[in-house]
């Protein structure tokens, strides 16, 4: 008998409470009771991850008292849980029908001073003289404690990964970059700490990244099954749970060791941009980012999902590309490497290798987790559908990442925000016309653009004074006559705008690329990365309270 466990509303339950150190708590809830599942039941185990699990079961008595043993534990801290039980691991999994909400065992009392959560008894949990429900209290304490955070760190120092520069301070992740009347003194000096690493911007990256093709490998894994059973024979959850639990394994180990390999670059990178810009101002190296009165530094990363082949990260605006970069590398190096010295088919679809794609949305850090999350998440679903290959490709689809500038506090949705301001039909041309070229792949790929490449170009249009880059964009959305009579006007002091923009005859810019209905340049898109950088090199926070 399998035992399939499913969290539901995972999403709702770590935005709940729209607070940064809640968020992190309610993560980390989840990644405990993933981890407690296995300990639960280590003989009958398959895997669990990301809210998710499986486990093959002697018989009913044992599935009765692991399904109440699971309950007990998710209601404890406020989750709500589906169970499906069936012969078939698969059917097991997909009809997860058991449904066991979470409900306060006592209705008397009142919302919760913090996040409204209901019901509060009177004297149940005190902060800052106010009632904190109880698993919101839950919450701030996981938060404090950062179980994630200090494993991820320890696992750096084991490795070598911390920088010298480093070597000397208690490091920790930033837990909050708002703080309000409400918090704690601590949480202060911890938010204006986190605000200098984040270079005193009031902007960080939000990153979500995810591996291609896993569907494939299901998918492969049983046709290969198929081939190899006896005629007549149906394929048995025995074969399927043979292979699962050791490809769960080791794609979980390939993402984690991917991201701390990006991590420890990116924040070596930090490191000595930081004691560079320390040492041209005459300041002692990383005070800015201390607590005052501890040896602890704020490093201006908050990973808040590493499960799986599943990672959400906040990070300071530039280096965000760096880290989507180096972690798509080393994740593909390792799924390779993963692959040759393993005894079962790991990756039956893709060749022996897998990889990863991305979504980075840069916002302010005001702008709502519980919708910039979302977002990016969407960007990444961009990323993996434009490039995805076939069922029988044979060959993984190409790591790839799409990102987005929010400036606002409205958000619709990456398709509809381009469709409205860089896709248009130049009636004068009578074609379609598309300022972006995203998502990119990482890495040249035959035609499709490139990250790298579009990085050279940015650093071509930085000879260009701001007030001229200003004014492309709006150019650029103008009918081809408009476009021409702009390149023109500019081209005998630009002669830069000359060669990339240029249409009014041969030779024509580089940056117009044709396609079967039209033209479409990526120049916009290096215009983003450089607005991004122009942001963050301009510090603007304030040490005040949000009131």
């Amino acid at each position: 008998m399998y035992l399939c466990y499913d969290i539901k509303g995972i999403q709702k339950f770590i935005f709940a409470v729209p607070k940064l150190k809640c968020v992190i708590g309610g993560s980390g809830l989840i990644a405990e009771f993933d981890k407690l599942a296995e300990e639960l039941a280590p003989e009958a185990w398959i895997f669990s991850g990301g809210g998710r699990g499986a486990f093959e079961c002697s018989d009913a008595a044992a599935v009765g008292e692991l399904d109440k043993a699971l309950v007990k534990q998710a209601h404890q801290r406020g989750l709500d849980i589906r169970i499906g039980v069936d012969r078939s691991l698969t059917r097991a999994a997909q009809h997860a029908d058991r449904l066991y909400p979470f409900r306060p065992p006592n209705i008397a009392g009142h919302p919760c001073a913090l996040s409204g959560l209901w019901p509060v008894a009177k004297g149940e949990g005190k902060g800052r003289g106010r009632d904190i429900h109880s698993l919101i209290g839950s919450r701030i304490e996981r938060a404090r404690r950062d179980d994630l955070g200090v494993d991820i760190l320890k696992s750096l120092r084991s490795l070598g990964g911390i920088p010298q520069e480093l070597e000397n301070f208690q490091l920790q992740f930033f837990k909050n970059v708002s703080p309000d009347k409400d918090d704690e003194p601590e949480d202060y000096d911890e938010a204006m700490a986190a605000r200098a690493a984040l270079g005193n911007r009031n902007r960080w990256a939000v990153i979500a990244m995810d591996g291609n093709d896993m569907g494939r490998q299901f998918r492969a894994f049983e046709t290969e099954a198929l081939k190899n059973s006896q005629p007549g024979v149906a394929l048995s959850d025995a074969s399927l749970q043979g292979w699962l639990p050791e490809m769960s394994r080791q794609l979980a180990r390939c993402t984690r060791e991917a991201f701390l390999a990006a991590l420890a670059d990116v924040i070596a990178a930090w490191a000595e941009d930081t004691c560079k810009e320390d040492r041209d101002a005459n300041r002692t190296p990383f005070a800015a980012c201390a607590i005052p009165g501890t040896n602890d530094v704020v490093l201006p990363f908050r990973p808040l999902i590493l499960g799986g082949d599943d990672v959400v990260l906040l990070c300071h605006c530039s280096y965000a590309m760096r880290f989507v970069e180096t972690m798509a590398s080393r994740f593909e190096q390792l799924s390779r490497d993963a692959a040759q010295n393993s005894k079962t088919s790991l990756w039956p679809a893709t060749a022996g290798r897998l990889t990863i794609s991305a979504g980075v949305l840069f916002s302010k850090v005001t702008f709502p987790l519980h919708m910039a999350i979302p977002y990016a998440e969407s960007l990444l679903g961009n990323a993996k559908a434009r490039y995805r290959a076939g069922p029988d490709a044979g060959q993984p689809t190409p790591a790839a990442v799409d990102w987005d500038v929010v400036t606002d506090s409205l958000l619709d949705t990456p398709a509809a925000r381009r469709n409205r301001e860089l896709r248009f039909r130049d009636e004068e041309l009578a074609c379609e016309v598309r300022l972006t070229r995203r998502p990119y792949v990482l890495r040249a790929d035959g035609q499709n653009p490139d990250l790298p490449a579009l990085r050279e170009l940015a650093k071509k249009l930085q000879q260009l004074p701001p007030s001229v880059r200003s004014r492309i964009l709006p150019a650029l959305q103008g009918n081809w006559s408009d476009r021409v009579a702009f390149v023109a006007s500019l081209a005998k002091r630009h002669k830069l705008l000359m060669e990339l923009l240029w249409e009014g005859g041969d030779p024509r810019g580089s940056q117009w690329v044709p396609f079967d209905t039209g033209q479409e340049t990526g120049l916009p898109d290096a215009l983003l990365l450089l607005e991004e950088e122009h942001r963050i090199a301009r510090p603007t926070v304030t040490h005040e309270l949000t009131t």
